[in-house]
């Protein structure tokens, strides 16, 4: 296994990780989840919705639940779910700006969504985030269906020529003073995806969540049909 990206061995190994696992309901349709595995500590907030398909959110590499630009994850959580359109998992990093640990937290979200009946995953990540969320659509393209980037860095998403079958958007402010636009630009162009660029916006998106979240509940209407 290498890097957590293995095939059938490495979900194996990845889901005997858990050392211990526990939910609550926070309120009717959404669960926290906690699992332990390895060192660290998966925390996951499920939005529960009657579909099959599952979007799963990817923090930047400090972790988080709630997302870039006004608390997009959270959002995508209330709106994806509430219209039925897809379960909806934010996930927070075991341990953050790893990206070997990183890929394995989403792929260990993947099994065990895809345990209870999950079959259409969509990935959206931030900045580091982007790098896990393309190796793990790598090794589950059965699963993962769409990757949207936002503000990816390009260290780490090598694996994006892979993606053959699967929908690459990658959306980069050209204000960003963290990562170029180029990452993103470099990323789409290896995964034959689509590169937007948006004028005047930095890293976080703050300058633009009404626009962001109608970009990504158009891409994501369209992957889900």
């Amino acid at each position: 296994m290498t890097d957590g990206c293995g095939g059938a061995e490495a979900r194996d190994d990845l889901l005997g990780q858990i050392a211990a696992y526990q939910s609550v309901e926070v309120c009717a349709g959404l669960t926290h989840h906690e699992i332990r595995a390895g060192t660290g500590l998966l925390t996951l907030l499920w939005h529960h919705s009657d579909s099959e398909n599952l979007i799963v959110t990817c923090p930047g590499a400090l972790g988080g639940l709630l997302g870039p630009s006004d608390g997009l994850y959270a959002y995508l959580g209330d709106v994806m779910a509430r219209a039925g359109m897809a379960n909806v998992i934010r996930l927070d990093w075991r341990h953050g700006n790893d990206i070997g640990s990183c890929t394995q937290d989403v792929l260990m979200t993947l099994d065990l969504a895809t345990g209870v009946g999950m079959r259409n995953a969509a990935l959206i990540a931030h900045s580091f985030g982007g790098a896990p969320a393309v190796r793990a659509a790598g090794t589950r393209g059965g699963v993962v269906v769409g990757v949207a980037t936002l503000a990816t860095q390009s260290a780490g998403c090598e694996m994006a020529g892979s993606l053959t079958r699967v929908d690459l958007l990658c959306v980069h402010g050209d204000a960003d003073k963290v990562l170029p636009v180029r990452c993103s630009q470099q990323v789409a162009e290896a995964g034959n995806g689509v590169a937007v660029l948006l004028n005047g916006v930095g890293h976080g998106f703050e300058e633009c969540p009404t626009e962001l979240r109608q970009i990504l509940s158009q891409w994501l209407a369209k992957l889900f049909g």
